[in-house]
């Protein structure tokens, strides 16, 4: 098992990169940094960071099978004890651009509750 670094400071960096992450989200084409400087494996240090700062152990992850690795499930469990599941319906989702996800195959939520949708984290190289 190999495990690697997380946030420098943890409670700080997680806020912070909370902060920009729901600043890119609701104000698409804007473009920010995640402090953290290394990812896990092949994961890039931008989806390393919100992974750490949105899924914990009461979340579910569904992994695609390109972005997959012992390194990524060691760090996952270690860092955030989230767990990971098969179920394309889980709260979080970690795919790579190249599998080209379908949106179709992850919850939708609904009208009354957006909230039950899948959150897709997509790992885009370099």
């Amino acid at each position: 098992m190999t495990l690697l670094a997380s946030f420098n400071h943890p409670v700080a960096d997680s806020q912070r990169a909370f902060r920009r992450i729901l600043k890119a989200m609701s104000e698409p084409g804007v473009m920010v940094s995640l402090p953290l400087q290394q990812g896990w494996g092949d994961l890039s240090p931008a989806a390393t960071a919100v992974l750490l700062t949105l899924v914990d152990q009461e979340s579910a992850l569904w992994l695609d099978s390109r972005v997959d690795s012992e390194v990524v499930r060691s760090n996952l469990r270690f860092h955030t004890g989230v767990p990971l599941v098969e179920d394309r319906h889980a709260p979080f989702a970690l795919t790579h651009a190249a599998s080209n996800p379908d949106p179709a195959q992850f919850a939708p939520g609904d009208n009354m509750s957006p909230e039950k949708s899948t959150t897709l984290i997509i790992e885009v190289p370099a």
